[in-house]
């Protein structure tokens, strides 16, 4: 069959999640089926990876900037994703050549205004319940006017969300949690849970000698900075936690991988944090560093970054946001702290007691291992959709 895959960005390289879900679950499908990805782009290039596993690559330019974007969202009463992802470029192109396809994934709620024909099916692949996590960090923004905005906007956002999943054919979620909240809101169609995965593989091979030599970090965070989550997180983590844990270890180190650093995070500045390169290998990082934190107040999906630390036998300490939507529990596979004096104690505890951190590790590492591979994922998402498409559900 013949598929387009619409999604709001260029899935590569794996720099973060959302790519990360994409890439494996579009490899997968475009294993067995003929697939263009169409996605929205400023640039005229792409990375060439994705032409090993694409019939087709198209490059489509957003309408308007995201400032632009969200004035006209506030002065039209419109969720601010409706003018952000907008492309009429693409818009026209899907008027032209749908047709001549058999279903369309819609690649995040961004791209659910999308214009796709009534007659042909439409496959949405959520990596998180969007409004939900736009709410999450205007409740908790730091900066009250940008709150207030997240919160407004997440409402009516919650609204049309509602609305446009309703007028699918099948959405795909990566928890139960998220398909319990979409049956809440009378979604009826099929609904299936596509957790996210990693490559266990390339997290848990050994480390050259060369790498072995390297001096790395005592604590690890990575995550996008432009996901705010992530931003928040690390704020959050340096000014209420990191004060409590240096007090106790003044020579403890921690680095973060953000993908750039922005003015926010520019306010850091600390002889004991380290930011790393942009492009380097992370691995290495993920196998030597002694703990690996998830200090997130907002989000929503699941975090591929815990299932990765998870792959390459790391202790975790996180949030209970954090590892939302995953079956890691509590003194089991990692230790989950809300308050900023509780995480600081779990991270002194992984430090001070490595024994009991790496048993939590080794737990951890056997439920990836057998419950997050790709390849079982990715079947699992290919049958569905041929389900979907074909009118078996």
């Amino acid at each position: 069959m013949r598929f387009i895959w619409v999604s709001p960005d260029v899935p590569y390289p794996l720099k973060y999640g959302g790519a990360i879900r994409t890439y494996y679950l579009l490899k997968k499908l475009s294993s067995e089926h003929n697939v263009t990805l169409a996605c929205l782009s400023n640039s005229k290039s792409y990375p060439k990876e994705l032409e090993k596993i694409c019939a087709q690559i198209l490059l489509f330019p957003m309408q308007y900037n995201k400032q632009f974007s969200q004035i006209i969202a506030i002065l039209s009463g419109r969720p601010s994703y409706s003018f952000i992802y907008k492309s009429n470029a693409l818009n026209d192109w899907m008027k032209e050549n749908a047709d001549n396809y058999d279903a369309v994934v819609i690649d995040k709620t961004h791209m659910a205004w999308t214009y796709v024909p009534t007659t042909m099916k439409k496959i949405i692949n959520l990596h998180n319940i969007e409004s939900e996590m736009i709410l999450r960090t205007g409740r908790t923004d730091m900066n009250i006017l940008r709150g207030l905005y997240r919160k407004l906007d997440g409402k009516i956002l919650e609204k049309e969300e509602k609305r446009l999943l309703k007028k699918s054919d099948g959405i795909l979620v990566t928890s139960d949690r998220e398909k319990n909240i979409l049956r809440s809101w009378g979604c009826n169609m099929s609904i299936a849970t596509i957790p996210n995965g990693v490559d266990v593989e390339r997290f848990s091979t050994r480390l050259n000698s060369e790498q072995e030599k390297i001096k790395f970090p005592d604590i690890l965070f990575i995550g996008s900075i432009n996901y705010y989550p992530n931003e928040q997180g690390i704020i959050y983590f340096h000014n209420k936690i990191w004060p409590i844990i240096k007090t106790e270890m003044p020579e403890i180190k921690f680095s973060v991988f953000a993908g750039g650093i922005n003015r926010q995070i520019r306010k850091i500045m600390d002889p004991n944090i380290s930011f790393i390169p942009d492009g380097a290998d992370i691995i290495p990082y993920f196998k030597r560093s002694k703990l690996f934190i998830v200090p997130l107040l907002s989000g929503g999906g699941t975090r591929i970054k815990i299932l990765e630390a998870a792959a390459a036998g790391i202790p975790v300490v996180t949030t209970s946001i954090g590892c939302e939507g995953l079956p890691f529990k509590d003194k089991v596979h990692c230790l989950i702290a809300d308050d900023p004096e509780s995480f600081a104690q779990a991270c002194l505890n992984v430090l001070n007691d490595p024994e009991s951190a790496k048993q939590r590790a080794d737990k951890a590492y056997e439920v990836v291992k057998k419950e997050y591979n790709w390849d079982d994922i990715g079947r699992k998402m290919t049958d569905n959709i041929n389900s979907i498409v074909l009118n078996k559900t």
